[in-house]
């Protein structure tokens, strides 16, 4: 079993699963509501949502133990243009949420909200730029990304706080915590203090919980980027080989006669 929970291979089983959570969110919003307009309590697929949802959980942090030494950014973040790609897309996602929150709404939070998206825009590009050329970005950039991701955050509960029902919001909201903790982790990095382990299983949960998320959200294009950004900027999941034990012959062997 261990063979099939390489921190490797955990990006593909995640897209594995957040591909069977898309279908169960589909067959569960199409089952239509009762007499209350509320979703059917105890329909089948609600059920599997939350066994796959703790499947996946489980599966990423076991996966994700062998994780532990080499946290230096050169290591985890070498040049990849995917990676860089995978930013771009997100940078486009955040722009184009931005401007639908302006139209959509014109209170103060709704503004400010956008206005830090609008900011985060050029920080991602710059972000995906120095990891095509494989040089560490100015953790501000990141850490900037991540207050914009808290201020969408307290915009989104004031829409959810009155829903009764929490299949409606549940993964939407846990997929936006993930992304945010999963840039908290990647402006950690950029500062010289990151976690191989942490940054891996926030990130990969951040992909799971988006993947549920596209399904019924007017949002949807963010989190597909998000899925993309997420899976693509992931740090080296490669554990650090077994040191060799000490040996004494050996050591002898090259003593100086």
């Amino acid at each position: 079993m261990k063979k099939y929970l390489k921190p490797a291979t955990l990006p593909w089983f995640v897209l594995v699963t957040g591909g069977i959570g898309i279908a169960l969110r589909f067959w569960l919003l199409s089952a239509g509501v009762d007499t209350k307009g509320l979703l059917k309590t105890g329909h089948p697929a609600g059920i599997l949502l939350w066994v796959l949802t703790a499947i996946t959980a489980g599966v990423v942090i076991y996966g994700c133990l062998p994780l532990v030494e080499a946290n230096k950014y050169g290591y985890n973040f070498p040049s990849t243009p995917i990676s860089a790609i995978g930013e771009g897309f997100l940078a486009l996602g955040i722009l184009v949420v931005g401007i639908l929150s302006l139209c959509r709404s014109s209170d103060t939070l709704s503004i400010i909200m956008a206005i830090a998206g609008f900011l985060s825009v050029p920080m991602l590009l710059l972000c995906a730029f120095y990891r095509w050329k494989g040089v560490k970005p100015l953790f501000l950039f990141h850490g900037f990304v991540c207050i914009f991701w808290v201020l969408r955050l307290i915009s989104l509960y004031r829409d959810w706080s009155p829903d009764p029902q929490l299949q409606h919001y549940i993964f939407a909201l846990l997929a936006n915590i993930f992304v945010m903790l999963s840039y908290y982790q990647r402006t950690a990095f950029d500062a010289g203090s990151g976690n191989r382990r942490v940054h891996a299983i926030t990130h990969l949960e951040a992909a799971f919980f988006c993947c549920l998320s596209i399904v019924g959200s007017r949002d949807w294009y963010l989190y597909v980027a998000c899925v993309l950004w997420s899976i693509t900027d992931l740090c080296r999941l490669t554990p650090m080989p077994k040191r060799a034990p000490h040996s004494p012959k050996k050591d002898e062997d090259h003593e100086p006669a």
